[in-house]
């Protein structure tokens, strides 16, 4: 369904035409959200649009080959970090207004000395592709094409992104990727890369970007570790006061054909390196299918638990399942010490507090579909 004048995507978010002429949603199957665009300009909605979470760790839909424009964003739950005091006021005008009430400046107040937030930690789905040993950078190619695909019966991201390089070699590059249901410390990524009329050889390495930072512009965590050893990165960094360590395990599998190669790749994030270690690698004895089988099986599991649908028009139905996904993202199970903050690990607005909105319009939903794990929020209130 090619859209005219104007979209609403997954049920409150407008597109119009005039920012993305070329923007495609999905017509027939309201369990999934496609959009088509090579707009930059939306990356930033995008990302949020096409994230993906288990309540435990967050990532944005970002392109993986890391363009300037990208939108990176990973997040983990109760991570919460202090930041640069001067950031307070200058970035978060809400407290000009706390600031008038009770008649005092919040960077003069002896209570206002921090910005408390989940840092963004390192993007772990990056590579480096190469055609011929020339390194591709999506800000030096014309991209023909992208398309990104959301099964919310998967809890999946698919993409398809075709670019045309300096040479005039066309390439299609597809990519998926699911973060676990079943091992709440574990990401998979699978991706493709294949010539589309030309015999260039492809060369494909993935690496943990560190190179992020907040939405206030600053990094809030320092990078202690940063190794490579064969078919396994591991990164180690350090963050909040007192400090704490987390512990990144990229392990992956390369097979190459004639004009096509493909890269498995699983990520394990832990407090501990060792346990990074162990999950990534487990996983990856597994294989990449079987994982993604047993994570769609704990998707499929959660919609009979919560049992609801909407009996209405596409786009209602579309709205309502991309609700019931984010909310069922959202919550870190078997944790009393973390609640929902506002937008779930998809983002960085409102720097992921818990407002009475948790406690109000998604307790009832959890309270109905997940008693056991409701109960956790009402112990994080206590």
């Amino acid at each position: 369904m090619r859209t005219t004048k104007s979209c609403r995507l997954n049920g409150g978010m407008g597109i119009s035409t005039d920012e993305a002429p070329d923007l495609l949603l999905s017509g027939n199957d309201p369990m999934s959200v496609r959009v088509e665009t090579t707009c930059r300009e939306l990356e930033g909605r995008l990302a949020t649009v096409f994230s993906l979470s288990n309540g435990t760790i967050g990532i944005r839909g970002t392109h993986e080959e890391m363009p300037s424009w990208a939108a990176p964003g990973f997040y983990v739950a109760g991570t919460y970090s202090p930041g640069p005091r001067a950031d307070l006021v200058a970035i978060h005008p809400e407290y000009h207004v706390l600031s008038h009430r009770v008649r005092v400046r919040p960077k003069y107040h002896p209570r206002y000395t921090e910005l408390v937030t989940m840092p963004n930690f390192p993007y772990p789905l990056c590579v480096r592709l190469s055609v011929d040993g020339q390194q591709i950078s999506l800000d030096d190619v014309t991209i023909l094409s992208c398309e990104r695909l959301l099964r919310m019966d998967r809890a999946m991201l698919c993409r398809r992104l075709v670019f045309r390089d300096r040479n005039g070699r066309r390439t299609v590059i597809d990519s998926e990727r699911f973060v676990s249901w079943v091992d709440f410390r574990l990401i998979g990524w699978r991706y493709e890369v294949v010539a589309d009329g030309h015999d260039g050889a492809f060369s494909v390495y993935p690496f943990v970007c560190a190179n992020v930072s907040n939405a206030l512009g600053c990094r809030m965590f320092d990078v202690e570790r940063d190794e490579a050893d064969g078919n396994v990165n591991v990164m180690v960094v350090r963050y909040g006061r007192p400090a704490k360590s987390l512990s990144f395990a990229q392990v992956w599998r390369i097979e190459r054909a004639r004009r096509r190669v493909r890269m498995d790749v699983f990520v394990a994030v832990s407090g501990v390196t060792d346990e990074a270690l162990s999950a990534a690698r487990a996983a990856m004895e597994r294989g990449y299918d079987f994982e993604l089988k047993s994570h769609c099986r704990a998707v499929s599991d959660a919609a009979r638990r919560v049992g609801a649908d909407v009996g209405t028009g596409f786009l209602a139905r579309q709205g309502f399942c991309f609700g019931l996904q984010h909310l069922e993202m959202a919550l870190c199970r078997n944790r009393s010490d973390v609640s929902v903050p506002i937008k779930g690990l998809s983002g960085e607005g409102y720097r992921f507090m818990v407002f009475w909105d948790t406690d109000f319009h998604m307790f009832p939903y959890y309270l109905l579909t997940n008693p056991n794990q409701a109960r956790n929020l009402l112990m994080y209130r206590y």
